[in-house]
């Protein structure tokens, strides 16, 4: 399997020019046939591409700053794939056709699920109570047992039990970092994410090799993890709680979003990793609105989980359909 393709490689060079940030790396990437066009055609229909080759050697040092990532990607045994690339996982493929802020270029180290569709991220607190634990385990291993793949954020908490568990049960689960694939943070998931891979599993990334944890990443992380799935479960979460930008991604990008109900014994403790979980299951609709920054028809996605019997309803949602996005589209994305 190559490490990238022509075309990929390609845009991994516009990526890197100056000027260049998401919005404008997806306008190139969405182009008709944007990997083939005239490099001034391009300029015209994008003038930040213009203003940034305009500088002398611009192009050159684009492409050397590419093949320098694709020397990485092999150093680390990964890859680097894009939506020009039939393998590049199709709900995402099919939020980048919708021009949502989803990534278009990813690195990626071990393997995604073959069904792909068929995932459920799974969030929540890096410290949950007895109970949040037991509630990740329980709704990991319920989608294990249905063939559905797990998506988290490799962080510590709830992500590293619905990692751990899949793992144990050598399912497939993928950690979306908030930073290259050159290092694993926090460190002491070094470990677990060796695992992820070693059961066939994925580590994925928007950033490039050399790419540092920044604070900003991981609320961009959290929305990666809503496209990659048809849904969200958040766990456990504070009223302020970096979850939440995962569960609001959900419903923005028209996937369901899950809560557990707290737990008495929680609520009797006033533990804060629940406050969320108890607005959201309990409070006003324009409060909940609020919360999740969304109009109030939004709503309609999130579904309260009272006990684990409510898990099987979940599978029976329907499903963002992208079976015809895998097969390609004519005249608009190149694959």
């Amino acid at each position: 399997m190559d490490i990238v393709t022509k075309d990929t490689l390609e845009l991994l060079a516009y990526s890197t020019l100056q000027g260049v940030g998401a919005v404008t790396l997806r306008k190139v990437a969405l182009s008709k046939n944007s990997a083939e066009q005239a490099e001034d055609e391009l300029h015209f229909r994008i003038p930040i591409i213009k203003k940034a080759l305009s500088k002398k050697g611009a192009w050159e040092k684009a492409t050397d700053e590419a093949n320098r990532q694709v020397e990485l990607a092999k150093e680390n045994k990964s890859r680097i794939i894009s939506i020009h690339d039939e393998d590049f996982p199709p709900l995402l493929k099919e939020l980048a056709k919708k021009n949502m802020d989803v990534p278009v270029l990813l690195f990626i180290k071990g393997r995604l699920a073959k069904e792909s569709n068929n995932a459920v991220a799974i969030v929540g607190t890096r410290k949950p109570t007895k109970a949040g634990e037991i509630i990740t385990e329980r709704i990991s291993r319920y989608f294990i047992d249905q063939g559905w793949s797990l998506v988290s954020g490799l962080a510590l908490g709830c992500d590293a039990i619905a990692h751990d568990t899949a793992v144990k049960s050598e399912a497939h689960t993928v950690a979306v970092l908030a930073h290259g694939l050159h290092m694993v943070a926090p460190k002491s998931n070094q470990r677990l994410a060796d695992e992820i891979i070693a059961t066939g599993g994925a580590l994925i990334s928007e950033y490039p090799f050399g790419h540092g944890a920044l604070a900003p990443n991981f609320v961009r992380r959290d929305r990666i993890q809503a496209a990659l799935a048809q849904g969200v479960i958040m766990v456990q979460s504070d009223l302020d709680g970096g979850s939440l930008h995962a569960a609001r991604a959900a419903l923005k990008y028209d996937r369901w979003l899950a809560v557990p109900c707290p737990i008495k014994r929680d609520l009797q403790n006033q533990e804060k990793v629940v406050r969320a979980n108890l607005l959201l299951t309990q409070g006003a609709e324009e409060e909940v609105a609020k919360l999740l920054n969304c109009d109030l028809e939004r709503l309609e996605k999130l579904n309260v989980l009272k006990s684990r019997d409510d898990y099987h309803n979940l599978i029976k949602l329907p499903q963002t359909n992208s079976a015809e996005i895998s097969q390609g589209t004519q005249g608009v994305l190149p694959l």
